[in-house]
């Protein structure tokens, strides 16, 4: 989450242009890495639930 806001914060860097170039798959990397995070957590607190009779 970090790595996203620094990512952000260097957009407004005029003379960045590369990292202008870069960014919209950076973004979509950390997106990626995101849900895919997301889902896990999702399954495994499901799992722990259901393990322990809540869900």
């Amino acid at each position: 989450m970090l790595g996203v806001f620094l990512d952000l914060r260097s957009c407004y860097l005029p003379w960045s242009t590369s990292f202008l170039r870069n960014l919209p798959r950076g973004l979509l990397s950390h997106f990626r890495f995101a849900l895919a995070f997301l889902r896990d957590l999702r399954f495994w607190l499901r799992h722990i639930f259901q393990s322990w009779g809540i869900w």
